[in-house]
């Protein structure tokens, strides 16, 4: 018993002895002495700043720990020392540095760099090891104009230097400027370059150069300004204008001092309205006015601005005063643009017809204002006044001489418009009208001639969707409501696709002739989209290189892709069309089409998914794309009630018409639209049916 006593006490006391040892380990005093060469240095302990050599450090936890040393123009020291109980000393010396470092950075990047005329390497780019001085740098890239400057090198240090290179076109452009003020195109050569790499600000001065130009020396605008104007327009989508206040006041200050130059008017008038800037209008309209002129076409500006504004009783007066003007002859030559933006873009097209009522009353054998009433009444939905000028074409023998020739197979204006798109507007009238025996005395009139198909086909549609007893139109595109949406990954294998039929009919852009590319087509729709499939099968696709995610993968050429046009209305007057291509790119624009006029376009964002895909071996490029119903401001096609087949009839809403054309990248392919287009993409009256099953 005594034995086992004597060993349990022996235990507890080399255990009571560890402990005691383990603590006084534990928290013994520490001290660590830190000196450099030369002194003066930064310490980090563990990344933490401690202080700066000579440094005594204590209470520090035994164990390893990062030590860090820095000093200007000494290269830094980083050490791993490991602290125990008591006193330590760590000496470093430190070694000097003799060079630097340059960092050369340029937008857009890809530029040669060359130091002291020597080519050394390509930006984005980093030198090291370079003596401490003076250096001359030099950056080029083709294209751009070149930079040179002198760059200070310091010891131990880092300089940077970063360069936004501008296209040498733009130093030809400011001395073409200095050396010909008078040249107005220059300033709209320069603006657009500016606008091109993103300096809006810079354009905006341009502008007011410009402007100041012409009002100087007595000049117009040319085609170059013209059209720096419109891009600035729709650029002001991606940019604020900040200095647009004092911008319009410079404006109108420079329309003060020539009130009477109708020109420089014009061009303001057309910034105005580009920024919709309504009541900087109305006071512009008041200089001319107020000089004691009478511009029949600052009147319809004053219309624009008030009716966009809601001032229902001024654009009354001002639709009087312009119709006094033309009775007494004192309107001049007018113009069918200042009607449809003055009244028709804030929907007063009866007003419009009051005026051309007058206008073919005083001129009755001008054909021209014959065509603008019946724009208008096409626009207004009056239909019986259609109906009337077409038979006051057929007895003035106008509309037979519009078949001839020289009014077919063209791009029609308001004062000549195209004959086919004069034949669809009458069986549209006829249409409305419930006249089912004047459309078919049309048809059989003029079927036989090749373009007359187009409209035939649009009206044959419409009766159908009234009346879908008999066969359908041959353009026809089935969606087919899927219970699940596909993955858009641009593959289109997932057999939801299996469900809607394929359409391949595809024809030349330029002709009634099949193309030879050889794309298919299939829609799907769900609560929330309308799906696309489209695949194409070219004879000499390249394959490219891409991203995925919305972005082009494998593509043959830059210009692949499609051409969407989607009007859910059908009123063939307003759609939106959406551009894909390679390497994915969008161009999506809000299109306005009015009757024998050609289109307007405005820039267009929607929020919709899309992804692309190619196979070099089998020369196939495949697009998938969703159009969320809510970004075309409608609401979601109704599931029918019962099926009825292939083509069945579909609830009110639920008939679109709509055109996708597939550009290809070879050279011969040309592009393959889903209905002859004759040359020109935008043709909403030749779209066609979108059936939603």
């Amino acid at each position: 018993m005594s034995r086992r006593l004597t060993y349990l006490l022996l235990a507890l006391g080399v255990s009571l002895g560890l402990g005691v040892w383990f603590v006084l380990d534990r928290f013994a005093r520490t001290e660590l002495l830190v000196t450099s060469d030369p002194a003066g240095a930064s310490v980090f302990l563990d990344r933490t700043f401690v202080g700066v050599t000579p440094l005594t450090l204590t209470g520090i936890r035994p164990g390893p720990h990062q030590l860090r040393l820095e000093r200007a123009k000494h290269l830094a020291h980083t050490r791993r020392v490991t602290v125990r109980r008591g006193r330590h000393t760590v000496e470093i010396k430190l070694q000097s540095v003799s060079s630097g470092r340059l960092c050369v950075k340029s937008d857009p990047s890809g530029a040669e760099v060359y130091l002291d005329n020597g080519s050394v390497a390509t930006t984005p780019a980093w030198l090291d090891g370079l003596a401490p001085g003076s250096h001359e740098l030099r950056i080029e890239k083709v294209g751009y104009s070149p930079i040179r400057q002198t760059v200070q090198i310091g010891a131990g240090n880092e300089t940077v230097v970063i360069a936004k290179l501008q296209l040498e076109l733009l130093d030809h452009y400011r001395e073409a400027i200095k050396k010909d003020p008078a040249n107005i195109s220059n300033y709209g050569e320069l603006g657009r370059i500016y606008i091109l790499e993103g300096e809006f600000d810079k354009a905006v001065e341009v502008l007011l150069q410009g402007i100041e130009a012409m009002v100087r020396y007595g000049k117009q605008p040319d085609k170059s300004f013209s059209e720096f104007m419109a891009k600035l327009g729709w650029a002001r989508r991606s940019f604020d204008w900040r200095h647009w206040a004092a911008l319009s006041r410079k404006l109108l200050d420079l329309a003060r001092t020539k009130p009477k130059d109708l020109n420089t008017l014009r061009v303001l008038h057309d910034l105005f309205v580009q920024k919709e800037q309504w009541k900087e209008i109305l006071d512009l309209c008041a200089i001319p006015i107020s000089a004691g002129l009478q511009p029949t076409e600052v009147y319809f500006w004053r219309m624009q601005a008030n009716g966009k504004l809601g001032d229902r009783a001024a654009v009354d007066r001002d639709v009087e005063t312009v119709l006094e003007l033309i009775r007494s002859g004192k309107a001049g030559a007018l113009d069918y643009g200042w009607l449809r933006n003055g009244l028709g873009k804030t929907g007063r097209w009866d007003d419009m017809i009051r005026i051309c009522d007058v206008l073919v009353q005083q001129n009755p054998d001008l054909e021209a204002f014959r065509f603008w009433r019946m724009q208008a009444a096409i626009l207004a939905g009056n239909w019986k006044l259609v109906s009337q000028e077409f038979d006051g074409l057929v007895q003035s023998g106008i509309l037979a001489k519009r078949r001839r020739p020289e009014y077919t197979h063209r791009a029609g204006t308001q004062v000549n418009p195209d004959f086919h798109d004069l034949l669809w507007a009458w069986a549209m009238a006829k249409l409305h009208l419930h006249d089912a025996a004047g459309i078919e005395a049309l048809v059989r009139e003029y079927a036989a001639d090749l373009e007359a198909s187009y409209w035939v086909d649009a009206v044959r549609g419409e009766q159908w969707l009234d009346d879908p007893r008999g066969d359908p139109p041959a353009r026809v595109l089935a969606a087919i409501r899927c219970p699940r949406p596909p993955e858009i990954d641009g593959r289109l294998d997932e057999p939801v696709w299996n469900s809607a039929p394929a359409a391949t009919r595809f024809y030349d852009w330029r002709s009634a002739k099949p193309s030879n590319l050889h794309p298919s087509l299939r829609a799907l729709y769900d609560d929330e989209c309308l799906y696309l499939g489209v695949e194409c099968d070219e004879q000499d696709a390249r394959k490219g290189k891409g991203d995925p995610g919305g972005v082009a993968v494998g593509l043959p050429a830059a210009n692949t892709g499609i051409e969407l046009f989607l009007d859910p209305d059908r009123d063939a007057r307003t759609y939106k069309q959406f551009c894909i291509s390679y390497p994915g790119i969008r161009e999506d624009y809000d299109c306005v089409k009015e009757p024998f006029s050609i289109v307007e376009l405005e820039p267009w964002a929607p929020a919709y998914r899309f992804q692309m895909t190619a196979e070099l071996d089998t020369k196939v490029w495949r697009i998938e794309l969703a159009v969320p119903f809510k970004v075309l401001d409608i609401e979601v096609p109704p599931k029918p009630e019962q099926d009825r087949g292939a083509c069945a009839r579909v609830a009110a809403g639920t008939a679109w018409r709509f055109n996708i054309v597939c550009c290809g990248s070879s050279k011969a392919g040309t592009n393959a639209s889903f209905v002859p287009v004759y040359g020109s993409f935008h043709q909403p009256t030749r779209f066609a049916l979108l059936l939603f099953r």
